[in-house]
């Protein structure tokens, strides 16, 4: 009885080591999931185009879904980004776009619904960073760390983060948050992630690379590496450590306006491209990982350049100061003006007209008429002012919009910035279309504007509510071939 016992428990058990693993997998497959990635492992610089990824894996049903980015902050929870996908069964989807991130969010949240049912969410642990941020791309995920030590002439903060290459994005608006991109090894790249930071970097992006790239990046490395011919390497007299031991620094036969940013050690070159800067060394960048020089070496790269030389064009109108779309479009003068400026402007032509006024009344012994005449000449300017202003302009809907080609001589690509500012007299609600963009923003009262929903990849439709007197704009951009 007892050996039948047993031998009873050992084919249950048994037959559960089959089932149970075939249960858990229904389980896992029976419900949608969402993973979120933002920024550059999930920092973020702030009022600037951020780099968004979604991942959404479906459960036994061919469905579609509304995938949302909301955000919590002074403005409430607000839905920044939203799109609509079709999810079969069983399928996974990534989805990159770029969002513009407020400059304070208590939380971030993507999520997935149906019909204003949610059947995914997740909560983003990200931050903001707190200084200049500098990625390094690199499967090393301690290589350059220590950049965020290094102490820089006017105490900047700097930020350091380190990304594989499979984060990184493929648009170049992606990179606008970015003070400095080091790149270990470019061959890792695709093409589409080279082409976006070429053109980053020709815009006014800052590039470093190691003494071997490869691909579109390596058309800026202007110098021949010799390195049958060892250089003597000259430091400078505050660095007291020699370079490590098997490093050897080639000769550097560089070609014109490539400038050497350390002379006579030979380990760091910079040239101009576009407005942005190519700086490449001349030794692998984990050579020099233990050298105690590594401030003196990559201080010029950290410091930060005043003022903010990088690309400004395509920047979201939040910062209009920095932004010559946003100056263009800068229509905020065709408002209406405050009441308490028609106020005092009331007062100054009653205090004008009362001397006059009085003049006359008193060589016609009718100072009297003074109490009654002269606030009824103020009130029926006021109101044949305002009719007028009315009828001449404060009754139309007034539509501004240019478009912007940003190209270097002999790019192979190009970014378009297209904006539209919209006065409107009247509390109205309106929709603004816009197709074939890769990034869109809308901004009101200097906040970015929620309720931005794409149809698909490239088509999208913003809802906007306009105030009496108000002016909002839309940016979207996209990356063309070159040359137009």
């Amino acid at each position: 009885m007892t050996h039948k016992s047993h031998l009873f428990l050992w084919l249950c058990m048994l037959l559960s080591g089959f089932i149970y693993p075939h249960i858990t997998h229904a389980q896992q497959s029976n419900r949608i999931t969402i993973e979120a990635r933002v920024g550059f492992d999930n920092v973020y610089t702030t009022d600037t185009w951020t780099p968004v990824t979604l991942t959404v894996r479906g459960d036994d049903q061919d469905r579609t879904v509304t995938v949302e980015w909301l955000v919590n902050d002074d403005l409430g929870n607000r839905i920044l980004w939203s799109r609509d996908i079709s999810l079969p069964a069983q399928t996974t989807k990534e989805i990159h776009t770029n969002v513009v991130m407020p400059g304070f969010a208590r939380s971030i949240v993507a999520r997935v619904h149906v019909d204003n049912r949610i059947l995914a969410s997740t909560l983003i642990d990200a931050q903001i960073s707190p200084g200049w941020l500098n990625v390094v791309v690199s499967d090393d995920a301690n290589l350059l760390k220590g950049l965020a030590d290094v102490a820089l002439v006017d105490g900047s903060i700097i930020t350091v983060v380190v990304v594989p290459p499979t984060h990184l994005p493929d648009d170049t608006l992606g990179y606008q948050g970015v003070y400095n991109l080091f790149i270990d090894n470019a061959a890792q790249l695709t093409d589409a992630q080279q082409r976006a930071i070429q053109l980053w970097m020709e815009l006014g992006g800052r590039v470093v690379v190691p003494d071997v790239v490869s691909g579109v990046l390596a058309t800026n490395s202007q110098m021949t590496l010799d390195y049958s011919t060892p250089h003597m390497v000259r430091l400078a007299t505050e660095v007291t450590a020699q370079l490590p031991d098997g490093v050897v620094v080639p000769t550097v036969k560089p070609m014109p306006h490539t400038v050497e940013v350390h002379p006579g050690s030979n380990l760091l070159w910079e040239r101009g491209v576009g407005r942005g800067t190519f700086y490449q060394t001349t030794v692998p960048f984990n050579a020099l990982r233990d050298w105690s020089g590594l401030a003196w070496l990559w201080r010029p790269v950290l410091q930060p350049q005043y003022p903010d030389i990088r690309a400004v064009v395509g920047r979201p109108n939040i910062v209009i100061q920095n932004d010559p779309l946003g100056r263009s479009l800068n229509i905020a003068a065709l408002s209406q003006p405050h009441p308490v400026v028609i106020f005092l402007l009331i007062l100054v032509y009653i205090a004008i007209i009362g001397p006059g006024t009085y003049v006359v009344l008193k060589r016609r012994y009718t100072l009297d008429w003074a109490w009654i005449s002269i606030p009824a000449t103020a009130i029926i300017i006021t109101i044949l002012l305002a009719i007028t202003g009315f009828v001449l302009r404060g009754n139309n809907t007034l539509i501004y919009t240019l478009s912007i080609v940003q190209q270097q001589a002999q790019a192979t690509h190009a970014l378009v910035s297209s904006g539209t500012a919209i006065y409107t007299p009247f509390r109205s609600s309106y929709v603004v279309d816009a197709n074939d963009a890769d990034s869109i923003i809308a901004v009101r009262n200097s906040q970015v504007a929620d309720g931005l929903r794409f149809r698909d990849d490239k088509n999208a439709q913003i809802a906007l509510s306009g105030d009496i007197g108000s002016v909002q704009s839309v940016h979207a951009h996209r990356t063309v071939e070159a040359p137009l």
